[in-house]
């Protein structure tokens, strides 16, 4: 075993542009690298030494595939890739040496080629070394492995990832925070490939993890809510109304503004779902009811401010015709506009920019709010979106009068200055 590793580590020093002509090769078409009977002469093998070396490699994996699989390596041969790779590549044996870092890391990186260029058929000669390299003791190795699973299930299929490959991501969900992250990140793509006896088995597993990983680290929680956006066009509505729902209006409550950001979206896509699909009104109207008390009449401005980008998602994203949404959340956006924050008031004025003309002008007490921003707003700002709304503000001046601005900031210093010294005296009495 030792002669072999000693063997296969000379070999790749030798060639350093090894895996580099292997990557070469994936990024072309790999029907064009089969090899012609003109260089047959390459493959050519003493047959007595590939036997012995095919025994070897059996060896080497015995501990994580079956006495079928290794007969299978053992007897037989692929021919897309000459054989001094694959023998040099087989015969790596995945130990616990440091020594081997960076050709193990570059392996790992590189391993999608490999099977893309072998093919789904050729998945038995690949499929010990790439338990090998799952299960590396390395986290840098297994975030690796992690991150190309759904890539590596694209290319064998549904069938050998369902056999080969569901263990492995039960396995990375309980792993560290860096592999948790590195799966995270492809959810989605993995999820399409399984079928959907499969998909409702791991949207269950899910839930408890992401139950765990929203209190951890918010990266994790980032990308566990932009890949949620593409899950729920994957699953029927009511595994997003039990599943996915909950976990929306965790992520819009984040407390770290870009996850709460994908939250919003996310919690706009499934009301989307809800109302564009043949779901029960029951769950749209009980997810908007849950919404609106945890949101619109909250006494955080942040969580209020949240409600205000969840209609403009819905909007800016298409998810539902003007008059739909209007039906929907005309009293919301009079709500928003009345509020105490400027901040949040100003999502108003964002939300009508992509209330088209015809449509706006129907609701007029919507209408009126934006004039009353547009010329009675404290806020500047608000004062400025609003009118530019309404088409107030001439392009060729780009003036606004800031003199009733100017006098309201006056009063308001004013009357901090009274409330500073009036709390002086009382301290001095």
């Amino acid at each position: 075993m030792a002669l072999l590793l000693n063997s296969s580590l000379a070999y790749l020093r030798s060639k350093s542009n090894l895996l580099q002509h292997i990557q070469a090769r994936f990024r072309g078409n790999p029907e064009e690298h089969r090899l012609s009977s003109s260089s047959n002469e390459w493959l050519e093998h003493d047959k007595k030494n590939d036997s012995a070396l095919s025994a070897r490699f059996a060896k080497i994996f015995c501990g994580v595939l079956s006495d079928e699989d290794c007969e299978y390596v053992i007897k037989h041969k692929q021919s897309v890739i000459p054989h001094e790779i694959m023998d040099c590549l087989l015969g790596l044996e995945i130990c616990y040496d440091l020594e081997q870092k960076d050709s193990v890391l570059n392996i790992s990186k590189n391993f999608s080629s490999l099977v893309y260029t072998l093919g789904s058929e050729n998945w038995h000669f690949m499929r010990g070394f790439y338990l090998k390299l799952a299960h590396h003791f390395s986290p840098s190795v297994r975030t690796i492995m992690a991150s190309s699973l759904a890539e590596i299930a694209k290319i064998i299929g549904t069938e050998l990832t369902e056999q080969d490959l569901l263990t492995l991501f039960e396995s990375y969900l309980r792993d560290d925070a860096d592999v948790r992250a590195g799966l995270v990140k492809n959810l989605s793509e993995f999820f399409k490939i399984v079928s959907e006896e499969v998909r409702e088995r791991l949207i269950i597993q899910l839930s408890g993890f992401m139950e765990i990983e929203v209190h951890r680290n918010w990266r994790i929680r980032f990308e566990l809510s932009r890949e949620c956006i593409q899950l729920c066009r994957l699953l029927s509505p009511h595994q997003v109304n039990e599943y996915i729902a909950p976990l929306s209006m965790l992520l819009a409550n984040d407390s770290i503004a870009d996850v709460r950001l994908q939250g919003v979206e996310l919690l706009a896509e499934i009301v989307a779902i809800f109302i564009c699909s043949d779901a029960p009104i029951s769950y749209v109207q009980s997810l908007l009811d849950d919404s609106r008390r945890s949101f619109m009449k909250s006494n955080s401005y942040r969580r209020r401010q949240s409600w205000g980008n969840f209609m403009q998602a819905i909007l800016q994203k298409n998810l539902l015709h003007n008059e739909q949404f209007m039906l929907l959340f005309e009293d919301d956006l009079i709500e928003v506009s009345r509020d105490k924050i400027s901040f949040v008031r100003l999502t108003t004025c964002q939300i009508a920019r992509y209330i088209e003309h015809e449509v706006l002008v129907k609701y007029e007490r919507v209408l009126e709010r934006i004039v009353s921003l547009a010329f009675f707003d404290d806020d500047l700002e608000v004062q400025l979106q609003a009118r530019i709304i309404l088409d107030a503000v001439d392009p060729d001046s780009n003036e606004i009068d800031l003199t009733e601005w100017k006098r309201k900031v006056k009063e308001r210093e004013n009357t901090m200055w009274e409330e500073i010294k009036e709390f002086h005296r009382k301290r001095n009495v």
